[in-house]
């Protein structure tokens, strides 16, 4: 539900194609009970797929992976 965190949600990494679209799937986690993931790539442009409570699979493109962590900016 909306305001709570998504405990033991899946969460896919892609490469983000042109467009922007999916690319290839780098690699899927579960977050926490507390709705947190961490995970560690190359600084770079990436997408990331997760699938809500009533199992829809939300997309949020153009999430940026820096020196420390991710930034998303959708």
């Amino acid at each position: 539900a909306s305001g709570r965190a998504l405990g033991n949600a899946s969460v896919n990494i892609y490469n983000q194609n042109d467009g922007p679209s999916l690319g290839s799937r780098l690699s899927s986690v579960k977050t926490s009970a507390a709705g947190q993931v961490s995970f560690e790539f190359p600084s770079g442009i990436y997408a990331l797929t997760v699938t809500d409570d009533f199992g829809h699979e939300n997309v949020f493109y153009n999430v940026t992976v820096g020196t420390s962590g991710f930034t998303d900016k959708t």
